[in-house]
C-alpha cells in the first residue's frame, strides 16, 4: 500500500512519549507503521468488511468501507481526546484512521482482552447503556487489517 501526505517523521522515543501520555501500549506492527509511515491517504481507493449488528434484533450483515487516510500521531490524539471526551469510544481503543464518512477505525490497546485488534465505530450509532454498541470487529490485529484491505473497483 502507497500513501502520500504522511505525517512528520516520528521515532521510537516519540511514540514511547506518547504512549506514556495515553497511558497505552501500542502493538509492535502499528508502530512499525507509524514510524514508517505516520499516516497518510492510500493513493488507490481501499475498502475492507466487518461485521455490523443490530442492537435492537441481534441481526448481523456483513458491512463495507474505506480507507479515506490514516491518522498521524498528532490527528490520533485530537481523535482520541474528542472521541473519548464525546464517550464515542471507550478509552483503551485508539482511533487509526477514518473512512470517507467520518468513521473511525479503531486499534483496540486493552491488555487483558482483544489487544491489538482493529475495530470500526460507526458515528450514527448512539452508545447505549449497554455498552459500545457502535463498534465492530473488523481484524485480530493491523496487520491482518492491512492485508484484508482490498482495492476499490468503481465500475
Amino acid at each position: 500500500m502507497e500513501l502520500f501526505e504522511i505525517g512528520k517523521i516520528i521515532t521510537e522515543k516519540d511514540l514511547n512519549e506518547l504512549e506514556t501520555k495515553l497511558k497505552v501500549k501500542f502493538s509492535m506492527e502499528y508502530k512499525a507503521f507509524l514510524e514508517k509511515n505516520n499516516g497518510g491517504m492510500p493513493k488507490e481507493a481501499l475498502g475492507f468488511r466487518f461485521i455490523e449488528k443490530d442492537i435492537e434484533t441481534q441481526k448481523t450483515w456483513e458491512q463495507g468501507s474505506d480507507i479515506h487516510y490514516f491518522y498521524n500521531v498528532d490527528e490520533m490524539l485530537e481523535a482520541y481526546e474528542n472521541l473519548t471526551y464525546e464517550c464515542m469510544i471507550p478509552n483503551d481503543y485508539i482511533p487509526i484512521a477514518c473512512d470517507s464518512f467520518g468513521n473511525n477505525i479503531l486499534l483496540c490497546l486493552n491488555l487483558q482482552k482483544n489487544y491489538g485488534g482493529v475495530f470500526f465505530a460507526n458515528h450514527e450509532i448512539e452508545k447505549t447503556n449497554k455498552g459500545f454498541d457502535n463498534i465492530s470487529f473488523v481484524a485480530n490485529s493491523f496487520n491482518e487489517f492491512l492485508d484484508s484491505l482490498y482495492l476499490i473497483d468503481f465500475e
